[in-house]
């Protein structure tokens, strides 16, 4: 799914709070997904929210820190508490995992936006 990032946030956000259509935390999930993946600092933010809550995805406590960490280091400051609160409920080897994630995610679009 291309296309604008911040109009895919905002079809997440939409989805999410069922302003104007039905709850569907799937479908949030999903937009949000999309353009979290574009690098939407956002998007990170709410999407790291629903795989910590199990809403609309499976409950996964490490994709939930590594997008909670994405937006936290591009300034979302909410960011950076949750992924605190979520780095509790991790072990160390999962934080390890979690946070090489983090890198990767990164390491990957620095190579893809570089060519």
């Amino acid at each position: 799914m291309k296309g604008s990032a911040d109009a895919q946030y905002q079809l997440g956000s939409l989805y999410l709070t069922g302003r104007g259509t039905l709850q569907d935390f799937q479908e949030a999930a999903k937009w949000f997904s999309s353009a979290a993946e574009q690098n939407h600092a956002p998007a990170q933010y709410q999407l790291g929210l629903l795989y910590h809550k199990g809403l609309g995805v499976d409950l996964d406590n490490e994709k939930s820190y590594m997008w909670l960490n994405l937006a936290a280091a591009a300034g979302i400051e909410q960011a950076a508490a949750a992924r605190d609160k979520v780095m509790h409920s991790l072990s160390t080897k999962q934080l390890v995992q979690a946070q090489k994630a983090s890198r990767d995610w990164l390491a990957s679009q620095h190579k893809r936006y570089s060519k």
